[in-house]
């Protein structure tokens, strides 16, 4: 993993965190999504873009995962995981559309540690 990609990493995993937070918060209060937890997806969005970015670039001069196709298949799963949860948790407007927004902030989570998984030497 490149320099830049593990800052990326890093910053996407705290803001991960923060949409979590910050939607928890929200869930608790049993209040419906709101702006500043769009605008928290929205940032780890924007990161998660650089991320992808700096992922291609490690692909095309970087070690190769083990397989090519798994790694762009997350990739491209995890650029989707926000919008389709944003757009759920809007939807609902009890407390369960924060905790479906947070849990996709969750789910990215994972997603990158599945991608670590992949791109390793030890797979």
């Amino acid at each position: 993993m490149s320099g830049l990609t593990t800052i990326v990493t890093i910053v996407c995993l705290a803001l991960a965190l923060v949409v979590v937070v910050l939607t928890g918060v929200r869930a608790l209060r049993d209040q419906p999504v709101a702006g500043p937890d769009l605008g928290a997806a929205a940032l780890l969005e924007l990161g998660l873009v650089v991320y992808l970015a700096a992922r291609i670039a490690d692909l095309v001069r970087g070690p190769q995962p083990h397989s090519v196709a798994l790694a762009v298949l997350y990739l491209v799963g995890t650029m989707l995981v926000m919008p389709v949860t944003a757009l759920l948790g809007i939807a609902e407007k009890s407390r369960w559309g924060p905790v479906v927004l947070g849990a996709g902030a969750i789910v990215v989570s994972v997603l990158f540690a599945r991608i670590d998984q992949v791109w390793s030497p030890h797979g």
